[in-house]
């Protein structure tokens, strides 16, 4: 019994998000014509659309004036304008944030510096400036998607670890957030919401198996198998970062560990890396842009440590691919190694020589 209920649940759920995708696609669009493109019962459309209008997804716009027939002409329903959602983009140093309408479309934008301040305060503080934007006034803001650069559990509503904030590790921040606001909160990895990105409007449109890398100020990754996400038994997968390249000899890591490949592609990975075999030092803990602007100048030690950081992740893709049979591997990310051709040449070099030739072949990289 139990089991039915579930099945139910989840196969309501499932025709929800096809109607709604319909009607979004396809806007304006009657039942009717749902009903005939979902192949679902008028009374199931007519139900879920009902679900939809009140709350305040859609709109009704007025009659079918192009529909044939004697009968009574049907009403047109299209994404409700006034339906907004806010995306807040976490950063060591600064906070985006964005809010959309249901079409996609943008309605504001803004972003503020971190001020290093109580984490929940400083959500707070900056969704209130966000808000008083005279742009949002009269729109329903439904809820507010957090990109946080950490790992996020699903089974208990918990940032796990945060190496790049302060003070970040082990709390639960949704209730306090809901309750100030009056509306739904859900944080997510930054890498998983990229990929998300990716795959729905990126290179990765047509991919089943797909990994999306973000080289940032640390690494991260996403992935898709047989065109769904994967995210593991409690939302923990993809901290490719932590990768194991070196034995205990390799550098300290965040995470407390030693050897992982953030040590060596990551911004500070490749400050670090740099600075410790070059007399002249680069300031600033994660100004990769200077090692980059230097192995361009045709500074040996830059090159190395670039072409180092391509060895290890070709090296560390080879061997996903060689157990996943990928078909689509994207780097992204605000780090501009991934654009420099001294590291992109290097990784496709290795990645060829680790991977096996037939998974190599199926298999394509874009940058």
């Amino acid at each position: 019994m139990v089991k039915d209920k579930f099945s139910l649940k989840s196969m309501k759920k499932s025709n929800t998000e096809l109607i709604l995708s319909i009607i979004l696609k396809n806007q304006p669009i009657s039942r009717a014509n749902i009903s005939k493109m979902t192949k679902l019962s008028r009374a199931a459309v007519s139900s879920i659309v009902q679900n939809l209008l009140d709350e305040g997804f859609i709109s009704e716009i007025g009659v079918d004036r192009e529909q044939t027939g004697t009968g009574r002409k049907g009403i047109l329903l299209e994404g409700n304008r006034n339906f907004v959602t806010v995306g807040f983009d976490i950063n060591s140093n600064l906070d985006r944030l964005i809010c959309l309408d249901i079409n996609g479309n943008v309605v504001e934008k803004a972003q503020f510096t971190r001020k290093n301040v109580d984490f929940i305060e400083e959500i707070r503080d900056s969704l209130k400036m966000f808000f008083s934007s005279s742009k949002l006034k009269g729109k329903n803001i439904k809820s507010v998607g957090i990109a946080f650069p950490g790992f996020v559990s699903e089974k208990e509503n918990i940032i796990a670890i945060t190496p790049y904030l302060r003070n970040e590790n082990n709390f639960s921040a949704l209730k306090e957030l809901e309750n100030t606001f009056g509306i739904p909160f859900r944080f997510e990895n930054k890498a998983k919401l990229m990929t998300i990105a990716e795959k729905n409007y990126g290179y990765g449109k047509d991919s089943k198996n797909m990994l999306f890398i973000n080289i940032a100020v640390g690494i991260g990754s996403g992935l898709f198998i047989d065109g769904k996400m994967y995210k593991g038994s409690s939302n923990l997968s993809g901290e490719i970062g932590h990768f194991k390249i070196m034995d205990e000899d390799g550098d300290e890591c965040v995470c407390g560990s030693r050897g992982c490949l953030e040590t060596v592609l990551s911004s500070w990975g490749l400050v670090k890396r740099y600075n410790k075999f070059s007399a002249s030092k680069i300031e600033g803990q994660y100004r990769s842009d200077v090692v980059v602007e230097r192995a361009l100048e045709g500074d040996e030690t830059a090159v190395k440590v670039i072409e180092e950081a391509g060895h290890y992740l070709g090296f560390v893709l080879a061997n996903i691919s060689n157990v996943l049979n990928l078909d689509l591997i994207v780097i992204g990310g605000s780090n501009p190694v991934r654009n420099c051709d001294i590291f992109k040449q290097k990784l496709v070099k290795d990645f060829d020589r680790y991977s096996l030739g037939v998974i190599r072949r199926e298999v394509e990289i874009k940058f």
